[in-house]
């Protein structure tokens, strides 16, 4: 606008992620609740997870996404982890 203050078109705001909550984003964008009842969540791979994480938040960093996911058991279960990241069995 003319005060100068306006976004230019086309330019979407994305929310910056704080230490505090990467947990939870992490999580949230990581585990996809199953919508059939009695089945067991899914847990999206890394690339898919930090992919949802960019889209949305802005400066959290891919090296918190894996962490989490060499943290997380259910992945421990059906991963290896070798110096690259991760890689399905």
């Amino acid at each position: 606008g003319a005060d100068g203050l306006s976004e230019p078109e086309g330019i979407s705001l994305k929310r910056v992620a704080v230490v505090e909550d990467f947990f939870d984003i992490i999580y949230s964008m990581h585990v996809e609740s199953s919508t059939e009842p009695g089945k067991a969540p899914k847990h999206a791979g890394q690339k898919k997870t930090y992919r949802a994480i960019a889209e949305t938040y802005a400066f959290l960093p891919r090296e918190a996404v894996t962490r989490f996911l060499m943290s997380c058991t259910e992945c421990q279960k059906r991963m290896h982890f070798n110096s690259n990241g991760l890689e399905p069995k």
